[in-house]
């Protein structure tokens, strides 16, 4: 599973050596890796909704929709079957609609507020097809690259990652509150509009969740990094205070004149200086190491 999320997302995940790399940083975490995971699928599954509805939409069967009291003309005029039903709540489960006449001379308003479903066999193109394969194509692409640049972006700036944030309760709360007042037929034309639409929530849950994932990720790379740093820096201080604390006691007795072997006193006392203890070597060191 995760050689395939490589492949699609070059920039964000790679394996080396048997070892999972979130933005060049290895993941240890099975909760963590299973939580990228997810939210990667969730972009693809996102992006392989709107490609092939963008693909069924101009390369098999096109629709559209038209909410309003005026005669379809334009579409009758561009070959489609159009039907008209209420615009209610309960359509949805009545399923009650009228095949509206095209070819009848009088085309008169309808009484009242309806929604006109129309739709058409695209013809077969083969300059076409591929013209939107390679739309598809390019979309997709788009998708995920954006996706991998507002991740990291997010996952180093706590500032974007709650824009992003209060952009998904936006978006969320405006679909909800157009779906609800029955306007949101007028804003969706066709069934692609209607699910690029549901994926724009989707697409910023899944980058905020991936971008507190890198920050949680880089933070504790950080605080390992600074702890084997500390390490280290004690032992270097240990060692350090072993080896003066011995020539310390050579160079005493040294000046002393105390003979090591015979303990006699061999000339005049010489007073020292007082020698820097290992805790405030330690203090000095870390603040060096902060400035």
């Amino acid at each position: 599973r995760f050689p395939v999320l490589t492949v699609l997302f070059p920039g964000m995940f790679a394996i080396r050596e048997r070892r999972f790399y979130f933005f060049d940083v290895e993941v240890v975490d099975i909760a963590i890796g299973t939580k990228l995971r997810d939210n990667a699928r969730m972009i693809v599954r996102a992006t392989l909704c709107v490609v092939l509805s963008y693909l069924w939409q101009h390369c098999v069967l096109s629709t559209e929709q038209v909410v309003g009291t005026n005669f379809p003309e334009n579409q009758c005029l561009d070959g489609q079957d159009c039907f008209a039903s209420e615009l209610h709540f309960l359509t949805v489960f009545k399923r009650q609609h009228e095949a509206v006449n095209c070819s009848s001379e009088e085309k008169p308003d309808f009484p009242s507020k309806m929604v006109v479903s129309c739709i058409k066999f695209v013809k077969p193109v083969a300059s076409t097809w591929l013209m939107h394969l390679a739309i598809a194509h390019s979309v997709t692409q788009l998708n995920l690259k954006v996706f991998e640049i507002l991740v990291w972006v997010a996952g180093n700036s706590t500032v974007v990652r709650r824009g992003i944030f209060v952009l998904m309760c936006i978006s969320v709360v405006l679909v909800i509150a157009l779906f609800f007042s029955g306007v949101l037929a007028e804003f969706n034309a066709s069934w692609l509009s209607f699910v690029m639409t549901f994926s724009l929530p989707i697409f910023l849950h899944s980058v905020y969740r991936s971008g507190k994932v890198l920050q949680q990720v880089t933070r504790e790379v950080s605080q390992k990094i600074a702890h084997q740093v500390e390490e280290h820096m004690e032992e270097a201080l240990a060692g350090f205070d072993m080896q003066t604390g011995a020539d310390d006691d050579l160079i005493v007795s040294g000046m002393s004149g105390v003979s090591p072997s015979s303990g006699r006193l061999a000339g005049p006392n010489v007073p020292l200086e007082p020698r820097a203890s290992r805790s405030q070597l330690s203090q000095l060191a870390l603040g060096a190491r902060k400035a």
